[in-house]
């Protein structure tokens, strides 16, 4: 179970050099006393604000 979950902006550039940025939402777990971040690969967002939301309903 994540102690919290944090957002993280991600970026990549296409083949035809444009860049596009989208925010992924990272599950922070201590383990042994450290802090990891894991990505959770089955959400994505366009937006921050999206991304925010989608943790302040899980909250």
């Amino acid at each position: 179970m994540p102690n919290r979950m944090i957002v993280q902006e991600e970026s990549i550039r296409t083949p035809d050099g444009r860049e596009l940025i989208y925010f992924d939402i990272h599950d922070v777990v201590t383990i042994e006393g450290r802090e990891y971040c894991h990505k959770r690969s089955d959400v994505g967002f366009k937006t921050r604000e999206e991304a925010e939301a989608f943790i302040a309903g899980r909250g």
